[in-house]
């Protein structure tokens, strides 16, 4: 029976990339090269999102499909979404948890982007034994108010729905010995902050400790 499910976790993915495939190629065909870069971005999104072989990767990893998501972001925005995604060399090949970044960065396109446009900046550096993530933008802004609601415990945001990707993402750097802070004011965006107090490499070695 666990077969048979694993086997049946895979045909539904499976399905939708042979669907993807065929779409790009009559795009291509059609000479629509546009709309065919579009579907295969999207192809490697989902390719990356649904693969559960990994808890962690490198940040290279998480950053290329990263950047594959605000490309694609940007284009349904009509290209008035700009973006930065600035990793030093150096701490490209680090460990880190699949899919941290991207709700944050979900959250500044649905909550602080609006129809004029706007700019998302994701950045990692380390600082002495720590490694910090931020993930800033210049959109709408938080009031004091709504930034203490976003800060309200995982089980809160569990019970009324409200903000669950930035309780997750939350919950998640915690379990893995660090912290996560928000600034905000109106009319001045928002920033993420990711502090990692332990080596970022270290962590799925801690994780399988228990």
């Amino acid at each position: 029976k666990l077969e048979m499910l694993a086997l049946k976790s895979k045909l539904n993915p499976h399905f939708l990339y042979n669907a993807f495939d065929m779409i790009y190629w009559k795009m291509v065909l059609k000479n629509e090269y546009e709309i065919a870069d579009v579907v295969a971005t999207l192809a490697d999104i989902l390719r990356y999102c649904v693969n559960h072989k990994k808890e962690f990767v490198t940040v290279q990893e998480d950053m290329r499909y990263l950047s594959s998501y605000l490309s694609f972001q940007r284009l349904l925005l009509n290209e008035k979404l700009q973006y930065e995604i600035d990793i030093p060399e150096e701490l490209s090949e680090c460990v880190m948890p699949k899919l941290l970044i991207q709700p944050l960065v979900e959250n500044a396109i649905k909550y602080g982007i609006d129809e004029q446009g706007g700019e998302i900046w994701v950045s990692l550096r380390r600082e002495g034994d720590h490694l910090i993530f931020e993930v800033r933008d210049n959109g709408k802004g938080m009031s004091r108010e709504e930034l203490t609601r976003a800060m309200e415990p995982f089980y809160t945001k569990s019970i009324n729905g409200i903000g669950i990707g930035l309780a997750i993402v939350k919950k998640l750097v915690e379990q893995n010995g660090g912290l996560m802070e928000m600034a905000s004011a109106c009319g001045e965006g928002t920033c993420v902050r990711l502090t990692f107090y332990r080596r970022v490499e270290d962590y799925e070695e801690n994780i399988s400790r228990g």
